[in-house]
């Protein structure tokens, strides 16, 4: 079984890697603010300073600290993410109808997590696109809450349910953020950059295709690190059968899972079946508490997808940063 609070960090670098550990040894002696956020860095493949996305947000993780065990205190803490990879299509349908939402008219067509796209090059937030960041950082800790609620949770439930809304309210699906290509890259489009040199500029044709393909590589791996922590904690109804058998045939292990789901997605004909939806196709998630959805699962009732089935995996784009 893999080491979910490992797992759970796969977009942060050594140095972020190291800093983390030592707070969270601070963090088991007093809950603050200050020892659960880490400091900025700017990375090799990095053009500016960046922290780590908190999957289970910092005031959750302070101040019900005392409501939960030691080993899940340690999984929820650990689900982090690096803010580049946070992109998505703004007044996408996850706001729209799954969460029944009436967003504003966006200036941006992408939004990322502050600071992974910006308008300009320069350290610190400003030129930062950030829209809908408050709204759907809101929908994910009312997500959270809910499983945190249920008295019943398994230890790995709260990790879970923050690496599931992230995934389904930070990460648009590729085949969503593709469709606002056209109006990102034209010519009179604003200048967005990436914090990876290696995608430079997103209003551009080849930084917008690396960028998605990073997004897109990224999410469908930690996909795979949600159904793994899901399976862990029993919710094995959650679980789409696609995840399960990447799994088994990676014997648990996330990357060799990644790549068995690769090898399959060169294949034209192929029994291994896809999901090819243009947006998120999951539940709302603060209904229920994981628990609920999977036991109101096991009985027949609807399935409240948590987690849906992988999408095609190609080739890792060029110049991949992690």
């Amino acid at each position: 079984m893999p080491h979910h609070h490992k797992t759970g960090m796969y977009t942060m670098d050594p140095a972020r890697r190291s800093s983390l550990r030592v707070n969270f040894k601070r963090y088991r002696q007093k809950p603050l603010s200050s020892n659960i956020r880490i400091k900025a860095l700017t990375g090799a493949h990095e053009r500016w300073g960046v922290s780590a996305d908190e999957n289970v947000r910092t005031k959750i993780l302070r101040t019900q600290f005392g409501s939960m065990g030691k080993r899940e205190a340690r999984a929820a803490y650990h689900q982090r993410s690096h803010q580049g990879v946070l992109v998505w299509r703004t007044g996408s349908r996850v706001l729209r109808k799954t969460y029944g939402l009436d967003p504003n008219k966006p200036k941006h067509a992408i939004a990322a997590h502050t600071p992974g796209l910006k308008t300009q090059v320069t350290g610190g937030t400003k030129g930062a696109i950030t829209e809908e960041h408050g709204t759907r950082d809101n929908l994910r800790a009312d997500a959270v809450m809910k499983t945190l609620a249920d008295p019943k949770r398994h230890r790995l439930d709260v990790a879970a349910m923050g690496k599931l809304a992230t995934v389904q309210l930070f990460m648009s699906p590729q085949e969503e953020l593709k469709r606002v290509r056209t109006s990102v890259t034209a010519p009179n489009a604003p200048t967005v950059h990436s914090v990876f040199p290696g995608i430079g500029k997103v209003s551009r044709s080849k930084g917008f295709d690396r960028l998605t393909g990073t997004v897109h590589e990224v999410r469908e791996r930690e996909k795979l690190v949600a159904a793994s922590m899901l399976l862990a904690a029993g919710r094995r109804h959650l679980v789409s059968p696609q995840h399960k058998r990447s799994l088994d045939r990676g014997n648990g292990d996330i990357d060799e899972a990644l790549e068995y789901q690769r090898r399959k997605s060169a294949k034209a004909n192929t029994s291994f079946s896809f999901n090819k939806k243009r947006y998120s196709a999951t539940d709302r998630l603060d209904h229920r508490s994981l628990r609920r959805m999977d036991r109101n699962a096991s009985h027949g009732g609807d399935r409240s997808r948590a987690l849906s089935p992988p999408r095609r995996l190609p080739d890792r784009p060029k110049k991949y940063p992690f």
